[in-house]
């Protein structure tokens, strides 16, 4: 899945994650790629699944963060972040490269951020409608 990393107006749509990318070392067109040249090759390799999970190790044991925290976490936290901000199903499936509905609602956590938005929205409407004085 590709995901866009400029809007139509030229402006970072993930800010913090290109800043970082600007601000790595670059060693071909791959974005990830494993620290050291391969030594039969001569160049740097992707990554693999393993070398992921290795670094991803590391990273956790360096932050001080629980090693039963896995990175599959960060799926429940963007797509929670992405219903915070009330984007529509389709929206969060495209992002999250989720098929269907079913799935999408496996990550994306109720929280108290969307209560308030949907009260809000309720209190809004019943307003409106003249059902319930302001």
């Amino acid at each position: 899945m590709n995901l866009p990393l400029y809007d139509t107006d030229g402006s970072a749509l993930w800010p913090e994650l290109m800043a970082r990318l600007d601000a790595s070392e670059r060693h071909g067109t791959l974005i990830v790629t494993r620290d050291k040249e391969d030594r039969f090759r001569k160049v740097r390799l992707p990554w693999k699944k393993r070398h992921f999970l290795r670094r991803v190790a590391e990273i956790r044991k360096a932050g001080g963060i629980d090693p039963e925290i896995k990175f599959m976490g960060l799926r429940h936290g963007g797509t929670t972040e992405g219903a915070d901000a009330n984007l529509s199903d389709a929206q969060m499936r495209a992002l999250s490269g989720h098929l269907t509905n079913a799935a999408l609602l496996r990550y994306a956590q109720a929280s108290v951020k969307q209560r308030q938005t949907g009260a809000r929205l309720r209190r809004n409407a019943r307003t409106k409608g003249g059902q319930m004085s302001e």
